[in-house]
């Protein structure tokens, strides 16, 4: 992937940021459509939670691009692991994109919704581990936290969560 860049990075998360909201616009279209028709309220649910998850996506790429830009320091091993979280998110977001493209039938797959619902929370939770890193002043101290059987395990479903999308995502073109 190449080395780590704070610049490229902060870019990144500034387009995450961008891209979350307006899928945050897009889930809030398709739940205000779904709602308007008998169904599934329990999916009608998770749209709503989908919505509220991928707003809290949003927020934290925008906070943690700031971060990335104001940082002092940048352990070469969390900078490795920062670039393949934001290159696995834009995977992630592009898929659930893909999802509500599909003529908004998204609105009718509980899998799908689920699948997109656990893919946010997790890449939630991983910006807000790494922006936890990026405060911390020292890269011995950085990398430390980062080899924490706690980091491991957000790290881990971040990363997981995109290889069900990208099994469900496969499924559904096949």
């Amino acid at each position: 992937m190449g080395e780590f860049s704070q610049v490229k990075a902060a870019a990144t998360c500034s387009a995450l940021s961008d891209k979350a909201h307006s899928m945050v616009v897009r889930t809030r279209r398709v739940l205000q459509a779904a709602r308007d028709e008998p169904g599934d309220h329990d999916l009608h649910q998770c749209l709503g939670m989908l919505s509220s998850r991928l707003q809290q996506l949003g927020h934290h790429a925008s906070q943690l691009g700031y971060l990335i830009s104001d940082a002092s320091v940048v352990h070469s091993q969390f900078g490795d692991m920062l670039q393949f979280g934001l290159a696995d998110c834009q995977t992630g977001l592009t898929i659930v994109s893909d999802g509500f493209d599909a003529g908004g039938s998204v609105a009718d797959d509980r899998d799908a919704v689920t699948g997109y619902l656990s893919f946010a929370a997790a890449f939630v939770g991983l910006f807000v581990l790494a922006g936890q890193l990026l405060i911390i002043e020292t890269e011995q101290e950085q990398k430390s936290k980062l080899v924490n059987p706690g980091a491991k395990a957000i790290v881990n479903a971040a990363h997981s969560s995109l290889e069900r999308l990208l099994s469900f995502s496969y499924k559904i073109r096949n």
